[in-house]
């Protein structure tokens, strides 16, 4: 599985306390992905001039079922979820999920979507 998120702000009336506020969330989520079953690698990304009001994330994870266990039940993602939903520290938020067929090539020195015998998305074969 992959999933591309981000979230970002207006550049009109830009107020870095929420941008600041959104990114300490973003750096606990972070932390907490330390050692979780099924991750296979985490990313943030930003690009000044670029991508710079709307910074991505991305990860890759074994199957469909480690990726649910992590985002629907880990206290600190909830709470930053949570966070996000009643405080409005963010403009715009988008979240993707997909499930690879096939890939080439190494992320992280891993092949990301290459599994033996997992051909569906929670890696049961099917």
């Amino acid at each position: 599985m992959v999933v591309f998120t981000t979230a970002g702000w207006n550049r009109d009336g830009l107020d870095m306390t929420r941008v600041q506020d959104f990114g300490t969330g973003v750096a606990a989520v972070r932390i907490s992905m330390t050692a979780v079953p099924g991750l296979r690698s985490q990313q943030t990304f930003f690009f000044p001039g670029i991508i710079a009001i709307d910074p991505p994330t991305l990860s890759f994870w074994d199957n469909e079922t480690s990726l649910a266990a992590w985002a629907h039940r880990q206290p600190t993602h909830k709470r930053q979820m949570d966070r996000y939903r009643t405080t409005g520290n963010a403009d715009r938020a988008s979240f993707t999920r997909l499930a690879a067929l096939s890939g080439d090539g190494t992320w992280s020195g891993r092949a990301p979507v290459a599994m033996p015998g997992a051909h569906g998305p929670d890696g049961s074969g099917s």
